[in-house]
């Protein structure tokens, strides 16, 4: 049957051929030309496998050179195999390298840091269980190779593994998720090294990260965080003009203020109920929704309860003219 399709199909189209030419050559050929249209249509990795095998190989000789002495300094000042260096040096953003060598070698060296910083966490994130082992160890090999995202992501694989088996530990599992915490808090810190808007988005994914895992472990810490991702949301509603982030703010700040006790910390909680009110105005503002207004209001009264004229009277006055 598909035979004698072919015959037909080929006939329409103004072509004669003998049905012994179909059975031998033509019908194999496009068949075989189906099944690979097949596999590639219904089979993605196929399709990036393909990919993967037309990019040119990259010979970065050239940059290895310009950049040899950068890498000879940061190998004998921190012991980085030089080998993890030109990884490194490859991943860093392409014409960089050409454009600006001061901000390359500068970023390099910030990485490079990241770098001794992952190989620290392996190190303190030790373990006996097989699957934990194994993951370190591809993520040592994903370090000696320069691939530090593919690091960072397997310590924190391993990381949580940890965590699920000292559940049974209570005072261990705390202490790995408070350990956590801090690890998060130090890459938004390093992110925010790089005082670019993506920098910046890394930094408050990682803080977010840090305050839920330290939540129910440590609210203080918790909130710390917050109010860290809070500022660099400020930044980039601000400095970067992105609209968006005023949402991020007017979400993230009732959930600080929620773990403050007014009666004990009344002044920290004046502030950032003010805070809020300013960033509700703000949106009231960008988006003509008085709910917004009222909500403001609300948040400035709230302060009031706190402050006096004769205590605060800044802060009194202050919050009064807001409300004005």
């Amino acid at each position: 049957m598909p035979r004698t399709f072919f015959s037909l199909v080929l006939k329409s189209a103004g072509f004669t051929l003998s049905p012994a030419l179909v059975e031998k050559r033509f019908f194999p050929v496009c068949m075989s030309i189906f099944m690979v249209m097949g596999m590639l249509l219904f089979c993605p990795p196929a399709i990036a496998a393909l990919k993967e095998a037309d990019k040119p190989e990259v010979d970065n000789t050239a940059l290895f050179e310009s950049y040899a002495q950068a890498l000879k300094k940061i190998h004998d000042e921190n012991g980085i195999p030089i080998t993890a260096l030109q990884g490194i040096l490859s991943s860093i953003e392409p014409g960089l390298s050409d454009d600006d060598p001061e901000t390359t070698t500068e970023v390099l060296e910030a990485k490079s840091r990241d770098f001794l910083k992952i190989l620290e966490d392996l190190k303190n994130y030790g373990g006996k269980d097989p699957e934990v082992l194994k993951i370190h160890e591809e993520a040592k090999q994903a370090l000696t190779e320069g691939r530090l995202s593919d690091a960072e992501s397997l310590f924190i694989k391993s990381r949580n593994k940890n965590t699920q088996l000292a559940g049974d530990n209570k005072d261990q599992a705390k202490a790995y998720r408070l350990l956590a915490a801090e690890d998060s808090a130090s890459a938004a810190a390093v992110a925010l090294l790089q005082v670019t808007y993506s920098s910046y988005r890394n930094a408050i994914d990682y803080y977010s990260e840090a305050s839920a895992i330290a939540e129910k472990n440590s609210p203080e810490h918790a909130r710390g965080y917050r109010m860290a991702q809070a500022r660099i949301l400020d930044v980039l509603a601000t400095d970067f003009w992105d609209a968006g982030a005023l949402d991020e703010l007017a979400k993230l700040y009732p959930a600080i203020i929620k773990n403050i006790d007014a009666d004990k910390d009344p002044e920290l909680w004046g502030e950032l109920n003010n805070s809020f009110g300013v960033i509700l105005r703000d949106l009231a503002d960008q988006r003509g929704d008085r709910q917004y207004l009222l909500d403001a209001v609300e948040a400035h009264r709230k302060a009031l309860k706190v402050y006096s004229r004769d205590k605060n009277a800044g802060e009194w006055a202050q919050t009064n003219v807001l409300l004005a």
